[in-house]
Parts: C-alpha cells; sequence; structure tokens
C-alpha cells in the first residue's frame, strides 16, 4: 500500500487559487502597472500615483528610508515618486561653470569688521551702535551682542558704501549709573621713622626718651639715642593692635627736645559704605579695590530695585598704600576696521538643488572658478546658465573664503527664473553662522572621500536597484558595456551615486558572466549572474571594506525570478528552482524537473517570467509561458512546508507580484488583467467554477487482492463532485469500469463510465453529515506470463471548486507496492 499525502510530480495541474479582485488593494501604488511594463522589486508601500506615466519599458523599483519609491529601466533616467510628485532621480550638475566678475570702484570701500577694544561689564540690556563718519556715502549699520553683561561682539547689518577713512563707532545706553563708595580702612603700624632727631637726649640708667604710641593698642616702641644725643632710631618691639584711624608716634623724656617721627601703616579693608546706590543695575555690579601696593580684598555687592544697597567685605587684604573700592563695571568701546569687503584669492562654483526632498536633493557642484582680488574688490557679479534638468528648483552659489581652498560657503539661494547675482560678503559675514543662508561644505572629507561632488546621477543603462544596508545598490548594465559593475550610493542618499562608487565582480569561475538580479538578504547582498551567485558584504565604506565572495555554481532567469522567505531566497535559473540560505544552496525542483528538461517551459518568453513568496501559505509561485501562452496564465507551485509541488492555471494572465499592506494586513498583490489583485482560495472569478487536476505517478501493482484508493477530505457547503480516474500500464486514456460499482463508501460508478464519482457535500444522504473519507475498489490483471497483463496503475482526480475550497488531506492507494 502507498499513502500519498503531498501533490508531488505532477504532469497535469490543480488549481486551488483563483485571482480575486480586492477593493482595498487599488490603492497600492502599483496602480499604474500594466501587463508586461513593471517588475517590483521589493515590496512597495500603500499609497496611490495614479498620474504616473511609466511608458511601455519594464522597471525595477525600490524603497528608500525617505518614504520615496524609485524605479529605473536601463534605458532613460530613473524615476523617484512621492505622494505628490514623481521627478527623475538626481540633479544633474551645471554643464558649465559660472561666470564671476570683479567690482572695483577705486576708494570706495566698506566696514570689513568692528573689533571690541573693552568689552565692558555691567550692560542690562544690549546698547544702541552707531557707525558715523570715515567720509561715507552710506553709514554702516551695526547690532551688538550681548553676554554676561558684557558686549561680546558687534555684527555688522550692512557695511556702507564709500568710506574713505576710518569710521567712529559709538556705543551707548544699556550701561547702568555706578554707585559712589566709601572705602572704611583698618590701620596697621609698619614703621616708626625719625624726622628731626633733636638733641640733648640722653640715656642712662637714670633718664632715656620713649615712644608714646596714639591709637595701637598694647604698641611699644623703644628708640635709640647717638652720642651726639640725637634720636637717631626708633625699633618696634610690638605692633600692637590695629585703628580705625591714623596711628601717630612722639618721643617724650630723655632731657631733649626736638626729635619728630614719622608714622608707616599697613591698610586693611575693614567696609564699604554706599553713599550712593545708582540705578538701573540688573545685576549686582563688580566690586574690586584699586591701590598702589598690596591686595587681597574681596567684597560683594548686593541690589534692589536696581539700587545697589549694600557692599558685603568678605576679606580685607593688606596693602601698602591705601585702597579706594570702585565698581570695575565700565562702558564699552569698539573700533571699526574698513577694506574693500574681499580681498585674496576666491573658488567659486554653483550648483543646483531640488526642495521637492529634505533634505534638498542637490547636484554635484560646477568646475571651480578661481579668482584673484588681491588687490580688493567691492563685490562679485554671478552669471549662470539656465538649468537644463526641469526638476530643479533653485541654483545655489558657493565661493571659499580669501586664499583657501578647502571649504565651500554658501552665497546664496536663488530661485530658478534668475541666472544673476551680485554680492559684497566679507570673509567675516561669509563664514557667520547667524547669516541668513549660511551653510558650509568642504570640498573633500579629511579622509580623502569625495563631498561636494558626491551627488552623482546613477547613469541610465543600469537597470536593477535595491536598499542594502544604508545605501542604494545598481548593477546589470543593459548595454553590456559594464556586465559585472554594482554601483552604490552615498549614505542614506539613494539619489547620490557618484562614478568613484563602483565594484566590480573579478569572475574567477572560468566563463564570462553578466549579473542580472540583486536580492538583499540579511546581512549580504546576493550579486547573482546567468550562472553564478556571490555574496557580498561590507561594513562602512564599500570600497574599502567590502568582501565578494562566489557562493554558488547557479544563477538566475531574470531580475524579476527571485523572492526571499523566512530568511531564505528562492531563484529560478535554467535548470530550475533552488533555495540559498546565505550560506548553502538547495535544490528543490528535482519532482517537477521535466519542466525544464522536456521544453515544457518557453525559455523564449522568460522576459514575462516572476516569482512570488506568500507567507500566509508558504508557497513560492513560478509564473511561467508554456509555448501556446503570450502571457503567464499558469505558476508552478512549491509548498515550503510540505515540500509539494503542484500547478495552478489562472482565468487570466498574472504579470507581475508585489509585496503591499491591504488594510493592515502585509500580503501579496498580483498584477492580472491590468488590476491589483489577490490569490483567493476557492473562490471564483466573475462566479465561475474553478477546475482542478491531480494525477500520481505509475505505481507498480502486487498480487494483494484488496485493491483500493481511499480519499481523505474535508466535506464541502454544497455539492461538489470529486471524479476519480484510473490510467494502466502509463496510458493516457483511463480505463472504462476500472472502479467497481456503489459499494456504499461515497463513490458511485455508472456501467461503461471512465470515473467513479465523489460527491463531497457534508449532507449528501439523509443518513447523516459525510465524514470525509470513502474508498473505492478497482481491478486489475496481474497474470506475469501475459502480455496482456496490469503492471501499474496511476491514480487520477479532478474536479470544481466554487465558494468553498476543495480541501484533500491525502490519499492511500493499497494493492500498490511502495
Amino acid at each position: 500500500m502507498i499513502q500519498i499525502t503531498q501533490f508531488k510530480g505532477l504532469a497535469t495541474n490543480v488549481s486551488p487559487y483563483s485571482v480575486a479582485p480586492a477593493a482595498a488593494v487599488t490603492q497600492v501604488n502599483i496602480q499604474a502597472l500594466v501587463p508586461g511594463q513593471l517588475s517590483v522589486r521589493p515590496g512597495l508601500t500603500t499609497s496611490s500615483y495614479t498620474s504616473v506615466t511609466l511608458g511601455s519599458t519594464s522597471y525595477s523599483f525600490f524603497n528608500g528610508r525617505d518614504g520615496a519609491t524609485y524605479g529605473i529601466n536601463g534605458l532613460t533616467r530613473g524615476i523617484r515618486i512621492t505622494d505628490t510628485t514623481t521627478v527623475p532621480i538626481g540633479v544633474q550638475a551645471p554643464a558649465a561653470a559660472a561666470t564671476v566678475a570683479k567690482q572695483t570702484t577705486g576708494t570706495n570701500r566698506v566696514v570689513k569688521s568692528i573689533y571690541m577694544v573693552n568689552e565692558g561689564a555691567g550692560y542690562y540690556s544690549p546698547p544702541s551702535v552707531a557707525v558715523s563718519g570715515g567720509g561715507a556715502t552710506v553709514d554702516a549699520t551695526a547690532k551688538a551682542e550681548l553676554r554676561d553683561g558684557r558686549i561680546s561682539g558687534i555684527r555688522l547689518i550692512t557695511r556702507g558704501e564709500g568710506y574713505t577713512g576710518t569710521p567712529e563707532v559709538t556705543i551707548s545706553g544699556g550701561f547702568p549709573s555706578m554707585p559712589t563708595l566709601q572705602t572704611n580702612l583698618n590701620y596697621f603700624l609698619s614703621e616708626i621713622n625719625v624726622a628731626a632727631g633733636g638733641a640733648g637726649y640722653t640715656q642712662n640708667a637714670t633718664t632715656s626718651p620713649s615712644v608714646v604710641i596714639t591709637n595701637a593698642t598694647s604698641a611699644y616702641a623703644v628708640p635709640s639715642v647717638n652720642e651726639r644725643g640725637e634720636i637717631s632710631g626708633v625699633s618696634i618691639l610690638y605692633a600692637g593692635q590695629s585703628a580705625l584711624t591714623e596711628i601717630t608716634a612722639a618721643i617724650t623724656g630723655g632731657g631733649g627736645a626736638g626729635a619728630q617721627l614719622e608714622v608707616s601703616h599697613l591698610y586693611s579693608v575693614a567696609s564699604v559704605t554706599v553713599t550712593d546706590g545708582g540705578s538701573d543695575h540688573a545685576t549686582p555690579p563688580l566690586i574690586t579695590f584699586r591701590a598702589d601696593e598690596g591686595g587681597g580684598a574681596v567684597a560683594t555687592a548686593s541690589v534692589t530695585g536696581g539700587t545697589v544697597d549694600a557692599v558685603t567685605v568678605l576679606s580685607g587684604g593688606l596693602y601698602v598704600s591705601e585702597p579706594e573700592a570702585i565698581v570695575a563695571d565700565t562702558a564699552a568701546a569698539a573700533v571699526a576696521e574698513v577694506d574693500y569687503p574681499a580681498r585674496g584669492q576666491y573658488l567659486c562654483c554653483h550648483r543646483y538643488v531640488d526642495d521637492t526632498t529634505d533634505p534638498d536633493a542637490p547636484s554635484n557642484i560646477s568646475e571651480l572658478v578661481e579668482i584673484d582680488a588681491t588687490e580688493g574688490v567691492t563685490a562679485f557679479a554671478w552669471q549662470w546658465d539656465a538649468p537644463a534638468d526641469a526638476r530643479v528648483t533653485h541654483t545655489e552659489l558657493w565661493r571659499t573664503t580669501a586664499d583657501q581652498g578647502v571649504v565651500l560657503y554658501r552665497v546664496a539661494r536663488i530661485a530658478v527664473g534668475t541666472t544673476t547675482y551680485t554680492e559684497s560678503l566679507s570673509d567675516e559675514q561669509l563664514t557667520d553662522p547667524d547669516r541668513d543662508g549660511y551653510a558650509l561644505m568642504p570640498i573633500t572629507l579629511p579622509n580623502g572621500q569625495l563631498n561636494a561632488r558626491r551627488f552623482g546621477v546613477l547613469p541610465s543603462e543600469y537597470s536593477v536597484g535595491v536598499i542594502f544596508q544604508d545605501r542604494a545598490w545598481f548593477a546589470a548594465d543593459s548595454t553590456g558595456a559594464k556586465p559585472n559593475s554594482l554601483l552604490f550610493s552615498e549614505v542614506n542618499e539613494p539619489e547620490s551615486v557618484p562614478a568613484e562608487n563602483e565594484l566590480i565582480i573579478q569572475e574567477n569561475a572560468g566563463v564570462q558572466d553578466s549579473i542580472v538580479a540583486l536580492i538583499p538578504l540579511a546581512s549580504q547582498l546576493l550579486v547573482v549572474q546567468t550562472e553564478h551567485l556571490y555574496s557580498l558584504r561590507y561594513v562602512a565604506q564599500p570600497v574599502i571594506d567590502a568582501s565578494i565572495n562566489l557562493a554558488v555554481f547557479r544563477g538566475i532567469l531574470t531580475r524579476k525570478c527571485w523572492a526571499t522567505m523566512g530568511g531564505v531566497a528562492f531563484i529560478v535559473d535554467s535548470f530550475g528552482m533552488y533555495a540559498f540560505d546565505g550560506s548553502s544552496e538547495s535544490p528543490l525542483s528535482a519532482a517537477v524537473d521535466n519542466y525544464w528538461r522536456d521544453g515544457i517551459i518557453d525559455f523564449s518568453q522568460s522576459a514575462k517570467f516572476h516569482v512570488s513568496a506568500n507567507l500566509a501559505d508558504r508557497v513560492v509561485r513560478f509564473f511561467y509561458c508554456r509555448s501556446t501562452d503570450s502571457t503567464p496564465v499558469r505558476a508552478l507551485c512549491y509548498c515550503v512546508g510540505t515540500q509539494a509541488w503542484w500547478e495552478e492555471e489562472y482565468p487570466e494572465a498574472i504579470t507581475e507580484t508585489t509585496h503591499a499592506t491591504v488594510g493592515s494586513r502585509r500580503t501579496v498583490v498580483y498584477m492580472a488583467g491590468g488590476t491589483p489583485k489577490t490569490l483567493e482560495p476557492g473562490v471564483g472569478d466573475g462566479g465561475s467554477a474553478i477546475s482542478w487536476q491531480y494525477r500520481s505517478g505509475n505505481l507498480p501493482l502486487t498480487a494483494e487482492p484488496n485493491r483500493a484508493v481511499g480519499v481523505l477530505y474535508t466535506p464541502t457547503t454544497g455539492a461538489c463532485d470529486l471524479k476519480l480516474r484510473l490510467h494502466y500500464n502509463g496510458s493516457t486514456s483511463p480505463r472504462q469500469n476500472a472502479v467497481a460499482s456503489d459499494r456504499g463508501s461515497g463513490f458511485t460508478t455508472a456501467t461503461g463510465s471512465t470515473e467513479a464519482v465523489l460527491d463531497m457535500d457534508s449532507s449528501r444522504s439523509g443518513l447523516g453529515s459525510a465524514v470525509g473519507y470513502a474508498e473505492a475498489h478497482y481491478a486489475g490483471r496481474m497474470d506475469p506470463r501475459s502480455s496482456g497483463g496490469d503492471r501499474h496503475v496511476a491514480v487520477a482526480m479532478a474536479g470544481t471548486q466554487g465558494p468553498t475550497p476543495v480541501v484533500i488531506h491525502g490519499v492511500t492507494v493499497s494493492g500498490v507496492a511502495g
């Protein structure tokens, strides 16, 4: 007995699916598809693009991370589709450099910059700035920038015109009225000097002079008397305590007269008295102390209602001269510098941009124009050609600062329609990040990578594109000039494809081949030729760290003959279907190799072939044509779960497939009859029934007397006939009366008929619902000595399905070997 649980190795077909319209699918952005025109790899997002006109060429589409869809066809410039616009891919660079003329007017100079001489301190609001004088025909205007009560800088608003000399910069307003302070000191005895020695002083046991010190409590000093009776010096034995007033000293006693002493002090700040608090103080002013020698005093001020109301001394310090408390806040001062707006060597260029993306899509810069302005110029007059690219919306002008050729700064951004512009930016203004329209762009990056010329447009001859990791990748040169070249975009810039971003598959398989398809698969990009499959991986910069290895000695028929499901690529080539899981290849189509081997598939129409994978039913479908077909009306189907093969036929051609979100469900959408549709089990198209067929291989007969075919099925709702036929000895025609007459299990036969019929209706009998199993007993002549004996039998089943799907779980055949 043999048990068949899979439909495998078919010579005829089974069609359990039909093409059904799905109203929600009309919002998928393959709405413009018509048969044979468009291929979609990978799936597109849900949106409507009814305005797209694609012509009669076949496009390869991929989705960018910017929400746009990109399409290329290998013949013309590709397209970029969003919800609102369709534009060509990339922005063409200017064909010629701009003309930049120098303008000079003798002494007609401008204020080039304003420098701070003193930032000041204590400002409560930005002061006004006036630039006057210097013989200007038009005065410059400027604005002060306030930070922490100081004028951190003065920014030019306009630079004025016609200066023959240096103007004066006046800063006024925003500065508070300063307080008046009185400094109270502590006095310390430092030295006592003899100003006049006097005469007649004696120093002995009975009489000697002494020093009287006032205002220095406990201070004690001893005078010295020379041989002439003069006070020659005073030694301080103890300086005593500090005093709040000046300290004095005098000589008393000793019998003499006329001596005079001078006291030297040290000073410390005892307190500071506010005699006038000033006004408009937003913050406490900075208190400092001024003296010829010494230091160390520290004090802080407090402000109430804009007035300084107190000063607190934190440290008195120590000074040789009397310190004075002052407010350190001062008014700011600045000077202007007059020169030509530009002086030096400059590089100038322009580029075109498109404002339909965010950020804007730019072109490469034009050729650089060198301008010698070492004598100084007042302005640059730009003139450029109007862009030929209809996508362009603006022109951007860029130039360097003087005497450097590394970094460009944007001068202006000008809407299409204008081709001239005059500007007089100084280097300071050009590099001011607060300037309207400011931007900078290194010509090349420090590592040598392209920067200002990285926005190259993809050549039109490349016909396959995908997104892999952070870049777009392109291959399949339709001209044949670069059959094994790969181009890749800049990071997250699918439209920036400089010619330098090229990798070439090095032929190492002994035969010439060419790239046909690109398949993103997890961490690798499969680069598939006609007969070989390569694996590409990279880390950051493909030119430097890409690794390309030959993985499989199999290829692909066309760029549409692949699909991925569950991390596995399913690919059809000239020899069958195989799976590649990223490391190894597994042949899948041995059961139906006769389709490839015996010419059932018409390879002359392979441009129409395509493959889809549906995760919902875990089925991979290969849509192909026979010689009698003009479009793909059939598919070879492989179930990944059961490894079963069958063929499906459809009432109309399925020309393309894609994945899309329909409602909230991700599904496969098929283009059938020019309309997006889905495959639905058991649903007719336009109400017509769907036929299905199955035939097993030849099963060797045995001598077992009990011969039967058992069918396990799901009962249907309503009448639904299953027709059983038996083909003996490889005959293409079923045998009459091969199945015994009605045995009560569900099958019925008629005399002379070539088939037994099973009505799978669950309520076909009044005795109760069908159990879902029926047997048909069959005959066969087994005399090995007779040339007319039966050697083997093939089981064939057929029927139609309508609103209820036909589900057959298994077929058992007894009386056969296996």
